[in-house]
């Protein structure tokens, strides 16, 4: 959704240039473009991605917070993890 992505891209900006915080931004659809226009690379997500390889991915990556921005898209990656 490019409203949700637009509303946090501000906050992802501010946090990736804080030192204590490694930020890695995954995105679908038409938010992808929002980062890409703001200059942040995303690692872009595809719509068949799956609850348990997402959440997969974000063990592996140690991560310790998600921040999402959510709307009805009809994937909704968001929502199921």
């Amino acid at each position: 959704d490019p409203g949700g992505a637009a509303a946090i891209a501000p906050v992802v900006q501010i946090l990736q240039t804080m030192p204590n915080y490694d930020v890695t931004v995954s995105t679908y659809r038409q938010a992808t473009k929002v980062f890409e226009d703001i200059g942040l690379s995303t690692n872009v997500l595809p719509e068949s991605t799956m609850s348990e390889a997402f959440e997969q991915f974000l063990r592996e990556q140690h991560v310790d917070a998600v921040l999402c921005a959510t709307s009805v898209t009809g994937v909704d990656l968001e929502k199921r993890i």
